[in-house]
């Protein structure tokens, strides 16, 4: 792939996106409390976007022409181009690996006033997928990885957390995970502080227990 055709599809992919999100912008700037719209995590991570794809046009604005005597001198060049977005990418991977996952939540056009809070509770790759808006909200993680004491070897071992819910009634959160050395997927109640971190509690109530697997599985996709 020669730079013209890098940078065409870099501006495709991430030209689409800004568009799409300052039509969004566009349509609930004005519907939604400005403290609350700059809270949300794409609102934050959309300038970097923005510098992206001015980065993409002064690069395209600087493409070697295609005839030319120092060839070589062109594909050093193009090299060159190719390097300075990577570099850019490399350097703010996770504000636009966040963004792309916040074009597809839930919240991304709502104007509620939220009694969630899912941007501090999405994580990197965390987007809300269900919502009723008034008692529970569902989050889904993809490839979130954490390290978890556990009680009965005594050691720290790795878990996959695949959602979170939470329940505004019963002010608690719960979480389905997925122990990665055995495969064995666990509905827990979460809960976090400072001084212990993230804590896990077994479900004695059978119909919240299903009720959790249902939320997800209804609309984990």
């Amino acid at each position: 792939m020669n730079a013209k055709e890098f940078l065409d599809k870099e501006k495709t992919t991430y030209g689409n996106l800004y568009s799409e999100l300052i039509f969004v912008l566009d349509d609930i700037e004005d519907l939604s409390e400005d403290s609350t719209l700059k809270e949300r995590a794409y609102y934050k991570n959309i300038k970097i976007l923005k510098k992206y794809n001015d980065l993409l046009d002064k690069l395209s604005r600087e493409l070697p022409e295609k005839k030319s005597f120092l060839s070589f001198l062109n594909k050093s060049k193009e090299n060159e181009i190719i390097k300075e977005c990577e570099d850019f990418k490399k350097t703010y991977k996770d504000s636009l690996d966040k963004i792309f996952v916040c074009s597809k939540c839930m919240c991304v056009k709502c104007i509620r006033e939220c009694g969630f809070n899912p941007c501090l509770s999405c994580n990197k790759t965390g987007k809300v997928n269900y919502c009723d808006k008034e008692n529970t909200n569902l989050i889904v993680f993809k490839n979130f990885i954490k390290q978890q004491y556990n009680n009965e070897t005594n050691e720290n071992e790795p878990i996959e957390i695949l959602c979170e819910v939470e329940m505004l009634d019963m002010d608690k959160r719960f979480r389905i995970i997925k122990e990665v050395l055995s495969g064995e997927q666990l509905v827990l109640e979460y809960v976090y502080n400072i001084k212990d971190g993230d804590l896990y509690n077994s479900i004695e109530d059978v119909d919240l227990f299903n009720e959790i697997i249902d939320i997800y599985e209804s609309n984990k996709i």
